[in-house]
């Protein structure tokens, strides 16, 4: 709308026809003075601005716009919300500094470098242009301020020469929290601290300052102190998702190339992404990302260089070794003709290859990129160009295509060339951070996969129902197909004493997970009072121990790739149910100080002795279908005793808790060909362990068949038998062993070999056979 000047307004002589006279007449007067204001505005901005003077300042500050404008800082991709609110709130009149809040690593700081980056290329309004960013380090400010007064005197220095530059300077203040307590004497409330000495100029619009702090240091911090959260305007900074992070990445791609000199695979870059969300847990997108890409391409830099160096080696190591020999034949021919000057100046030479040959592994070996013909690179550098102006627009598509086509250019196949970073070297990465094989399955580990069972069942025998729903599980996980925010697995061992669960689980952690170690076991009788239901997360505030952090979220927290056996689980309190409800359908815990834990990557195993008085009845024929009263009857036998387990442990579990569980595996009682099978491991086990102490040990049918007739107990399982070896034949050998080394004439390089068998009373006699010699039991093995 065009006001009316002041000469346009004719007042009529009719009072009706005046009646928006006096309104008109005050618009043009405003709209006058608002021409004027504008021409002297103009007038004004073609002077010459001053020169600032921040000696102070940029002592403790970084110039952000210099290093926009050299290039030195990386792009801001996405985040174009933030960064407008950010601009508006700057182009406000008063309250004008906001205050990024978001978690640690979401890109708070990176946001300030786009601004500076914005100035630089003048996206900005005419209010923010030719303002210089400086980001405030306060560790700078209070190193070396040894009396009183000092951090207040350089502090005000910086605010004097801030407000003198008629707000041509914004200040930058990441972990502006620290603001609160920083340079104060002490006291509860009311010293002079940083943020105090800050809060006039602030008042005044003399200071113009962005901020960057987390939500809880927000809420703990600047909500606590009113005077100073009115100064700001918050601007929350929420985490990416993951088709965000990509195009960051994408984004920040090529700053990364240039710095480890390579490429990145489009594949590459998503794989950080989705594995970096997936398995790091305790972070937050982009920074994990981030680092998980920079990482690959330092690993496959390493790698390149390794690979030169020890290609130079080589072909050097070649050339003194043939340099070595024909200086020695010149030497024998010299010597021959007794020119022993000459083949005394050999020798010497041949003294010096020597030298070289020991210290060459340290070397310094060059790594050079590998050079292409100048049409290729010509080629590469427009494609390259063309790459970076897409990612600069924001274009990523065609960003993508480009950086295909560059690959064609170079003719290198997929996986074919080091200088690339594929998927496989991300997750390799990631693997070496968590502990977890993301890996894609080789054929070797599919093939050890689908023979699952076999292996187990070496180790548990008889109990071929819940090993092979604890492979079922493994092999979902492994293969990919199960859900990522649950549990590998969830599942119920029950069964009377003895019969392998706790075994399975142990076996299970040295088969998928690497050892026995990557178990962590919680005996459920430590948890039978009500206020022992804390010690799983963490005491709350105000309790003994507040702040320790939980028994089982800390050590899920330390090894999130790993078994979790929660060992007889009904003699927990029943509110320890509750807080597994959420463990088992969600896959994490909220630990005492607020920290989420993911379980998604555990498989959560727990034993249970409900029901083992039905699966002793049944196996010993009390039900009527017992197992060993026909073969065809046993698979029947075992169902009807399986389901009653199931409505045992019905009446004992609650509903909600029994359905968030994959399976409830019942085991089966041990028969005694059971237990002879079981022995035979444990022989194997023992003679293992004296092997290594030099004595070879052999058993005879008979001893074996007594050691399995006292250790067969149907109603305790395997214990018994472990009671059994360890009377008849460990107590025996540790005789043997004691009485063999009070003979110090027999020789240490002889191993010895004993027989064990069995007297005509029934008691244990150990036979001591002819020594070996150890080299001849090697040659004779070989």
């Amino acid at each position: 709308m065009r006001w009316p000047n002041v000469a346009d307004v004719r007042l009529s002589e009719d009072a009706k026809q005046t009646r928006l006279a006096p309104w008109c007449l005050q618009r043009a007067l405003t709209h006058s003075s608002e021409l004027r204001w504008a021409d002297e505005v103009k007038v004004s901005s073609k002077e010459e601005e001053p020169e600032l003077h921040l000696t102070e300042t940029l002592r403790f500050a970084e110039d952000l716009t210099a290093a926009a404008e050299e290039g030195h800082l990386d792009p801001l991709v996405g985040r174009e919300a933030q960064l407008e609110r950010t601009i508006r709130i700057l182009g406000r009149r008063s309250k004008n500094n906001p205050v990024f809040v978001g978690e640690a690593g979401v890109g708070k700081t990176s946001i300030a470098c786009g601004l500076a980056q914005r100035i630089v290329q003048g996206r900005v309004p005419p209010t923010l242009r030719n303002k210089r960013v400086l980001s405030l380090d306060l560790a700078l400010l209070l190193a070396g301020t040894r009396y009183r007064g000092d951090f207040e005197e350089r502090l005000r220095a910086v605010v004097k020469e801030v407000s003198e530059s008629n707000r041509r300077v914004i200040l930058v203040i990441d972990e502006v929290h620290t603001l609160v307590g920083a340079g104060s004497s002490g006291g509860e409330g009311g010293g002079m601290d940083a943020a105090n000495l800050l809060k006039p100029a602030l008042a005044r619009g003399q200071l113009q300052c962005i901020g960057a702090t987390t939500l809880d240091e927000y809420r703990q911090y600047i909500e606590k102190d009113p005077a100073l959260e009115r100064r700001f305007q918050p601007v929350l900074v929420p985490e990416p998702t993951e088709d965000e992070t990509e195009q960051i990445l994408l984004g920040l791609a090529p700053k990364y190339e240039r710095h480890h000199q390579l490429r990145y695979e489009p594949e590459s870059i998503r794989a950080a992404v989705r594995l970096a969300a997936q398995y790091i847990n305790d972070r937050f997108l982009p920074d994990k990302a981030i680092d998980v890409m920079d990482e690959a391409g330092a690993k496959v830099r390493q790698q390149l260089f390794l690979e030169a160096e020890r290609e130079e080696e080589m072909a050097e190591r070649r050339k003194l070794e043939e340099e070595m020999e024909a200086v020695r034949e010149q030497k024998a021919v010299a010597v021959s003709k007794e020119e022993f000057q000459e083949a005394q100046r050999l020798k010497n030479r041949q003294e010096e290859i020597e030298l070289r040959l020991r210290a060459f592994l340290e070397k310094p070996v060059s790594c050079a990129a590998p050079t292409k013909g100048a049409d290729v690179e010509e080629k590469l550098r427009l494609l390259r160009a063309r790459v970076e102006e897409a990612v600069a627009a924001e274009r990523f598509d065609e960003a993508s295509e480009l950086k295909a086509k560059e690959r064609e250019v170079l003719g290198w196949s997929k996986g074919t060339e080091a200088a690339w970073v594929t998927e496989t070297d991300v997750a390799q990465v990631v693997a070496g951070w968590t502990g977890i094989a993301v890996e894609q399955v080789s054929a070797t580990e599919s093939a050890r996969l689908m023979k699952l069972e076999q292996e187990l069942a070496k180790s548990v025998v008889g109990q071929a129902e819940a090993v092979s729903s604890a492979s079922r599980a493994l092999r979902r996980a492994r293969a990919g197909l199960r859900n990522p925010s649950r549990p590998i697995a969830a599942l119920m061992f029950c069964g009377p004493t003895g019969v392998g669960k706790t075994a399975l689980c142990k076996t299970l952690a040295s088969c998928f997970f690497g050892s026995e170690d990557s178990m962590i076991r919680l005996d459920m009788s430590e948890f039978m009072e009500k206020h022992t239901v804390s010690k799983l997360i963490g005491a709350p505030p105000g309790y003994v121990g507040y702040g320790e952090g939980g028994t089982l979220t800390e050590s899920v927290r330390r090894r999130p790739y790993s078994l979790v056996l929660f060992d007889e689980v009904e003699k927990a309190h029943p509110d320890v149910f509750n807080t597994l409800l959420q463990l088992l359908d969600d896959g994490r815990l909220t630990d005492s100080k607020g920290r989420v834990v993911s379980f998604s990557n555990t498989l959560v195993v727990m034993t249970s002795n409900i029901g083992s008085r039905s699966v002793q009845k049944g196996a010993g024929g009390g039900l009527g279908l017992g197992f060993g009263t026909m073969e065809d009857s046993a698979e029947q036998s075992y169902q009807v005793i399986r389901e009653l387990v199931h409505e045992e442990m019905k009446s004992f579990f609650r509903p909600e808790f029994l359905n968030r569980l994959d399976e409830i595996c019942v085991f089966r009682p041990l028969t005694k060909e059971n237990i002879r099978a079981i022995a035979e491991v444990e022989f194997d086990k023992v003679a293992a362990r004296l092997l290594e102490a030099g004595l070879h040990v052999s058993l005879t049918a008979r001893f074996k068949e007594r050691v399995v007739q006292e250790g067969f107990d149907p109603a305790y399982g395997a214990r018994p038998l472990r009671r059994a070896i360890t009377r008849w034949l460990e107590d025996s050998l540790a005789e043997h062993l004691l009485d063999s080394t009070a003979h110090p004439e027999e020789e240490s390089e002889l191993e010895q070999r004993a027989l064990v068998d069995l007297r005509e009373d029934g008691s244990v006699q150990v036979h001591r056979l002819p020594n070996v010699k150890k080299e001849e039991k090697e040659l004779t093995e070989a």
